[in-house]
């Protein structure tokens, strides 16, 4: 199966019980996220300590990819042309 790419939304819908999200991101054989959302899900487990058990058990599921300055050039291309 491919790889699959998250982004912060799902787990803050997740963390705020909607369980659709839950589903969403347990349903794929190769989870990814991006470095970006990994900072921001640990920066916001700052103010909400009752979350880092849960997200410490999620993210260890999901491979963390680094963005390359590749990534961001193509990332700005997209972006640029919608």
């Amino acid at each position: 199966m491919a790889l699959v790419l998250f982004d912060t939304n799902i787990f803050i819908d997740m963390l705020d019980g909607v369980h659709q999200a839950t589903i969403e991101l347990g349903s794929y054989d190769r989870p990814a996220i991006s470095v970006v959302t990994y900072m921001e899900l640990r920066a916001g487990e700052i103010p909400r300590p009752q979350d880092k058990p849960v997200l410490d058990a999620i993210l260890a599921e999901f491979e963390v990819i680094e963005v390359s300055r590749r990534i961001i050039d193509i990332a700005i291309a997209i972006r640029g042309n919608t």
